[in-house]
């Protein structure tokens, strides 16, 4: 009887370890941001291989009036051209489709900070409330956009939150000292209580856009960094200290065709895109359109969107999502600059299914 009682007061102290160092970790990455967990409970637990839904959406520029007011500066924005309110209707529209895909793991771009973030769930009225946990930590951008993670809370995971955002890369030819994330790459790392190292890690990427730097058309140069001496090296760290097996989810906006675009070789072996990971099945490059662009040459239509992964894991499904009428009927590709405009965003997100082999908790 003894020996139970001191089992249980050990688990107890362990649990409020954890739940003091979870809640340090939030607090550091999303303001008023809660992270409950308990030891053995939750998905991650008691579904071993794990299958994780994983969607990733570009939300383009999604500043909210609701998180605005309550931070205090909704006139200050209003005031600022560079800034724009999301309409209701379309922010509605995104979590209709968040709601439709009911992700384990969520990986949003272009949202304004952890408020909006935490908003586009929690003001939903088709059930996404408090469903997830968010994480937010502002990056580099000089348009207020950034990256937000978001988790299912009953998966039973804890967190950390970490930022690359002060990774500096010197342009070669121009000498020019940039941030080498314009963004950032948020790495969250989801590690069940009573491990020691996590199962899995979660990376949000948004990548230099294609407006031309100085000296750097379409700046291909620092996009090419970042993926070089930035996202490649960071995996290398990452499996240094976690091992070489540990399983890596990257998602969110490519800003360059990730299908044959070279400034992402250094990374084509190292992480592979979720859409050439299932045996045996090939997806049509029409399929795998996520961006249209309108310019002075006309129409083009690329993959700038992806999940891309590595380690002990297998993909079970991917597809690029539709978007749909009420009714449910697909609503045909944009054929002009104002048909993209009247959709939730100018990307569309990326789906798939990821099968994690998490190992046996240590005693």
């Amino acid at each position: 009887m003894l020996r139970k009682h001191v089992f249980k007061t050990a688990q107890l102290v362990l649990c409020l370890q954890i739940l003091s160092i979870c809640l340090v970790i939030s607090q550091s990455a999303s303001a008023a941001q809660s992270c409950r967990v308990q030891l053995g409970v939750g998905r991650a637990f008691t579904q071993n291989p794990l299958d994780l839904k994983v969607l990733i959406f570009n939300l383009k520029d999604d500043f909210i009036k609701e998180s605005a007011d309550r931070r205090g500066d909704a006139k200050i924005l209003t005031k600022d051209k560079k800034f724009r309110f999301k309409a209701t209707a379309q922010l509605d529209w995104q979590r209709e489709i968040i709601k439709e895909n009911d992700p384990d793991i969520f990986i949003g771009s272009e949202i304004h900070k952890d408020e909006d973030a935490r908003d586009l769930m929690n003001l939903a009225t088709n059930g996404l409330q408090n469903d997830y946990y968010m994480f937010l930590k502002e990056g580099n951008s000089n348009r207020g956009i950034n990256i937000t993670i978001g988790v299912k809370k009953d998966l039973g995971f804890k967190f950390k939150l970490t930022s690359y955002k002060d990774r500096i890369w010197v342009d070669p030819k121009t000498k020019t000292e940039y941030p080498l994330f314009s963004r950032d790459l948020p790495v969250l790392s989801l590690t069940r209580p009573g491990d020691e190292k996590p199962i899995l890690l979660v990376i949000g990427n948004h990548a230099k856009s294609k407006r031309d730097n100085p000296g750097d058309k379409e700046s291909t140069r620092y996009r090419t960094a970042q993926y070089e001496i930035g996202v490649k090296k960071i995996i290398e760290e990452l499996r240094e200290k976690y091992g070489q097996d540990i399983p890596i989810i990257l998602g969110g906006d490519f800003n360059t065709d990730v299908i044959r675009a070279a400034e992402m070789d250094s990374i084509r072996e190292v992480l592979k895109s979720v859409f050439d990971s299932i045996p045996g099945k090939i997806f049509d490059e029409n399929n795998r359109v996520t961006h249209f662009y309108f310019g002075p040459n006309g129409k083009s239509a690329r993959q700038m969107d992806d999940i891309r992964v590595a380690g002990n894991l297998s993909v079970i499904e991917a597809e690029v999502v539709q978007y749909t009428k009420a009714n449910g009927e697909i609503i045909p590709d944009p054929q002009t600059f104002k048909d993209r405009e009247r959709l939730p965003s100018d990307h569309r997100p990326v789906r798939a299914v990821i099968r994690v082999y998490p190992k046996p908790v240590e005693n």
